[in-house]
């Protein structure tokens, strides 16, 4: 208790309370002074024939304080972090997906899903268990590995799954159809619905005009704002920051899946504390 009190006591902005007081004092004697009240006499009775210097003064003093407690209004402001946990189970996901790196097979006959690259390596995913042709991906690399792990946290409760594809000739928007129907094969029930046009991932300010109308429609089919993740593993740093910024006054969360073993999925949310929460 002894050290929250201190902790607390030494994050307290000091400096912005005296000017802000300083204000509050300042405004209110400009205001008897132009009343006609007689400033500071019970102080210095000799003041009194300098009534309006003494006013001018006290404003001057009001503005300047004023114009430096406005630019460091941020001493008042709650800080921004950022929360990381490993992902929990939510109902609705959006995935923003990259181009895959490996040519892609006739969407009329997927499964069995072959993979013969240039090197000789081959597999075969059964479409069976998604944790099982996860690993059996590890051969060859495919970057829709990360696809697969990403809805794996997601594949007990997940209702809608949105799927964001990025403009040709090099995008992902024609390979959506194709996403679809893999993923369709490891999760059954769940509506699975592709964008009706490309998205600039390098576009900010078209990611979160898109992901915004995205999660306004989820809104009208019932999720709340705490069941919506978004994917942010797919496409490039745009995709990120345009995920985090949706999170900033919303309870929408972003989720990103390690690259490296164990490919654990994350999710971070942009939360306000005060500063000196920060320093713990």
């Amino acid at each position: 208790m002894k050290q929250s009190f201190i902790k607390v006591i030494k994050g307290t902005p000091w400096p912005a309370i005296l000017v802000a007081w300083l204000i509050i004092m300042t405004g209110s004697w400009t205001a008897d002074g132009l009343k006609g009240d007689v400033l500071f006499t019970l102080w210095a009775p000799a003041l009194a024939r300098y009534q309006w210097l003494a006013i001018l003064v006290v404003f001057v003093v009001f503005v300047s304080a004023s114009i430096w407690l406005y630019h460091h209004r941020q001493a008042f402001s709650l800080a921004r972090s950022l929360s990381r946990h490993l992902c929990e189970p939510h109902s609705s996901l959006i995935l923003l997906v990259s181009p895959s790196n490996i040519p892609l097979p006739d969407p009329a006959s997927l499964f069995p899903l072959h993979f013969r690259l240039d090197n000789g390596t081959s597999i075969e995913l059964q479409g069976a268990s998604l944790t099982e042709d996860i690993q059996t991906l590890d051969t060859i690399r495919w970057n829709w590995q990360q696809v697969l792990r990403a809805v794996v946290p997601h594949s007990a409760k997940l209702q809608r799954l949105r799927l964001i594809g990025s403009p040709e000739p090099r995008g992902s928007f024609l390979q959506l159809d194709l996403c679809k129907a893999i993923l369709e094969r490891y999760l059954p029930g769940v509506t699975i619905l592709p964008v009706d046009e490309p998205i600039d991932f390098e576009n900010f300010n078209a990611l979160v005009q898109c992901m915004r109308r995205i999660i306004k429609e989820e809104e009208q089919h019932g999720m709340k704002e705490q069941d919506i993740i978004i994917d942010v593993t797919g496409g490039f740093k745009t995709t990120s920051i345009a995920g985090a910024s949706i999170t900033f006054r919303s309870q929408v969360t972003f989720q990103y899946v390690q690259t490296q073993p164990p490919n654990d999925v994350y999710a971070y949310d942009v939360i306000y504390q005060s500063p000196f929460a920060l320093e713990e």
